[in-house]
This record gives structure tokens, C-alpha cells and sequence, in this order.
């Protein structure tokens, strides 16, 4: 496996998301004892458990960590999917799970390329063994492992604008600085039973429509207007009032 020296840009952005929510208890995987020493220097009231690597873990932590933190490298791994899910069995509920992951399309990566400068080279990016995962193939395994809320913080290392250029000349999109992200930090999580349950009613078109109606209201905007547009919107997709109260508790 990959061993990645303490970074503290892309520990910053684990431990962002790390921040949104007290973890009581949290497991860290495949850290090395500067990565551990760091997250647990910083949440002190936080109690860490730490295991390797496709590491057996003990039957009794099932349902016990609030967050699961993965060490930079799980690319390395020949079913990263099968791990993420067999995780899930040690989340608690409304608990997440956060991996960094090397982008593919970093400027860096570009420019190696064209360099021929594959696997040998100095970028920290093309290190290791395993396959790159781009923004899309994130999206398509936190699916595999049968997680349904994805978030994602980005390291950005910015690029010339020459450089830049030259990669939207053979079609690169940089919307969303993806050309300049070095790193992206994944945050999954299981939905629990309820917003699972929101989730499976009415198509994404409707429940997008819906929340966006209800903004508009909360707000102020058009009322008349939104009003009418939403109970338009009930009846069609027939909507029952039990459902839209329990969608605007969870939304």
C-alpha cells in the first residue's frame, strides 16, 4: 500500500468535514502514526480506534463509530467498493465516512503525460499501483458500495493559465476548478430510514420542483404565484399532506 507523508492541505480539508458534527468515537484506517497523532491532537474529546489495511474488525464495533476516516492510498486497493460497503456494518446511524482520493485531472497529471513521465516521475499524484478514480467513476463507487449521500472538498493546486488552456483545447471542463484539484476529499454516508423513504417517493424532477417551490415561500418570493404553482405541483404528482409535512421536517 501506498504510505503518504502528513499533508496538511489535504488534512485540512478531512478534517473539515470531520468538524461539521461532534464524533463521540471515530475509526481511522490505514493511517500512519502522524496522520493519527494529528486527529487526535486536534479532537481531543473524539476517542479513536485504529485498524490497518483490510483489516478483520471485531465483531463488538459494529454500529459504534460516528465517522470512519480513511487514510490517502485506498486506490490502492483491488475492490475499493467492497470495502466502503463493508464499512457501513461499523457506522452508527446518520454517521459518514471520509476518503481522499488523487484526481486524474489535475493540471500535474496533464503535464506528466504529455511528458511521457508516467508512474516514474516525481508527481506524488501518479505514485502507487492503483487505478484513479475521476469525479464521475467517486460518484459511480460511492454507488457500487450502496452509499447515498456524497459531498466532496477539493485540494486546489492552481495551474498556469497556459496549461489550463491547452487542456480545454482537447476538452477538459474546469466548471468546478477540477483541472486544479489535486485532491478530492469524499464524505458518505447511509441515509437513515426516513429520508430513504422521502427519497424513494416522486421522481428527482418533483422533489427538486417541490423544495425549490417551498424556498421560494420561505423567502418571500412571487407568493401568489408560488402558491399557486405549488398546488398545481400537489395535484398533479398528487402529493398527500402527510408527505409534504414530513418533507419539509427532513429538507
Amino acid at each position: 500500500m501506498m504510505e503518504m507523508p502528513f499533508d496538511e492541505r489535504l488534512y485540512a480539508e478531512m478534517a473539515a468535514f470531520f468538524s461539521e458534527k461532534m464524533a463521540s468515537d471515530a475509526l481511522l484506517i490505514g493511517m500512519s502514526a502522524a496522520w493519527q497523532r494529528r486527529f487526535q491532537q486536534d479532537f481531543a474529546d473524539c476517542v479513536f480506534a485504529a485498524a490497518a489495511w483490510e483489516e478483520a474488525l471485531p465483531a463488538a464495533w459494529h454500529g459504534r463509530f460516528s465517522w470512519i476516516v480513511l487514510a490517502p492510498g485506498v486506490e490502492e486497493l483491488s475492490a475499493p467498493e467492497s470495502l466502503l460497503e463493508s464499512l457501513q456494518d461499523f457506522l452508527a446511524p446518520c454517521a459518514a465516512l471520509a476518503a481522499p482520493f488523487r484526481n486524474p485531472w489535475h493540471w500535474s497529471v496533464f503535464r506528466a503525460w504529455l511528458a511521457g513521465d508516467l508512474r516514474y516521475g516525481a508527481n506524488p499524484l501518479l505514485d502507487g499501483q492503483g487505478r484513479l478514480f475521476s469525479f464521475p467513476e467517486l460518484v459511480r463507487l460511492a454507488k457500487l458500495a450502496h452509499y447515498e449521500d456524497f459531498a466532496v472538498r477539493q485540494v486546489i493546486e492552481k495551474g498556469t493559465a497556459e496549461t489550463l488552456a491547452a487542456m480545454q483545447a482537447c476538452g477538459m471542463q474546469n466548471g468546478h476548478r477540477e483541472m486544479e484539484t489535486s485532491w478530492q476529499v469524499v464524505r458518505l454516508s447511509v441515509l437513515d430510514a426516513r429520508t430513504a423513504r422521502l427519497k424513494a417517493r416522486y421522481t428527482d424532477a418533483e422533489r427538486f420542483l417541490l423544495a425549490r417551490l417551498l424556498h421560494r415561500l420561505e423567502n418571500g418570493i412571487e407568493a401568489a404565484e408560488t402558491v399557486e404553482a405549488l398546488r398545481r405541483l400537489l395535484a398533479e404528482s398528487r402529493i398527500d399532506g402527510g408527505y409534504l409535512e414530513e418533507f419539509v421536517l427532513n429538507t
